[in-house]
């Protein structure tokens, strides 16, 4: 059972998608807010209906709004400017555009692996694949003792792209996965008595033993610290040198 392959780190059209959407929004509610806001204070400079009319020239008196007149025709300042309706429509549009810039983040974030391309995996540490069923991997990391953490990191791939077995690409059992900052050996985490099913050619998935899909094995043993462990006769070996480990694997049909 060869576990070998090299992430795809490309990123989903889906993904690409959304986040056209929230800066396209973003930008069309902030560009709406500005204009609406930049007519209202044009609005607000100009002189009200019938201000002329009641405030004329105080140097000719006797004319309404004069003095001496009588407080009826005073002049009664014009109210103050409404707030601009523009501002909710500019808040809205930041805020979508900080979304996007979010969205983007992520998405840098979790292509091809759960840790960053400067750091990289932590040797010890499991990680399951909360990606797609295919070949992509979106490695997030998960406590050892769950069922879906199939992926324990182990140690960095060689100089010429081989693993602890001294192999490398679709030969190697461990599953190696290539990101920015390097290249990434995992020895399998699987549960004694659980099964799994190859999805594609280099990755699985933990699945119920009674489960009709095809390819699907059983775990029998688990020997931890001890690579190339012997199994019994008719039964499958995966095994691990660093960390050691073996595996004892039968088709879950024929147990």
């Amino acid at each position: 059972m060869t576990l070998g392959y090299v992430a795809d780190t490309a990123a989903t059209a889906g993904t690409i998608f959304g986040m056209g959407l929230w800066w396209a929004a973003g930008l069309a509610l902030l560009i709406a807010g500005l204009r609406r806001r930049s007519a209202s204070g044009k609005q607000s400079e100009a002189l009200p209906p019938g201000y002329a009319a009641q405030n004329p020239d105080p140097a000719y008196p006797g004319q309404p709004g004069s003095p001496g007149l009588p407080p009826d025709s005073a002049y009664s300042p014009p109210p103050p400017p409404r707030r601009s309706r523009g501002t909710v429509m500019i808040v809205l549009g930041v805020v979508f555009l900080v979304l996007g810039v979010f969205a983007v983040l992520g998405a840098v974030t979790n292509r091809g692996g759960s840790f960053s391309s400067t750091s990289g995996p932590v040797v010890g540490n499991c990680y399951y694949n909360s990606g797609p069923k295919t070949d992509a991997v979106y490695f997030k990391p998960l406590d050892c003792a769950n069922p879906d953490a199939i992926y324990q990191y182990v140690a960095a791939a060689g100089a010429d792209g081989t693993c602890p077995d001294s192999k490398g690409g679709n030969e190697t059992e461990y599953t190696l996965v290539t990101e920015a900052s390097g290249k990434y050996c995992y020895e399998a985490n699987l549960i004694e008595g659980d099964c799994y099913q190859p999805v594609t050619a280099s990755t699985l998935a933990h699945v119920g033993c009674n489960s009709a899909a095809s390819g699907v094995v059983k775990v029998v043993k688990r020997v931890d610290g001890e690579a190339n462990a012997t199994c019994p006769p008719g039964v499958g070996a995966l095994s691990f040198p660093q960390t050691p480990r073996t595996y004892c694997l039968v088709a879950a049909g024929n147990q």
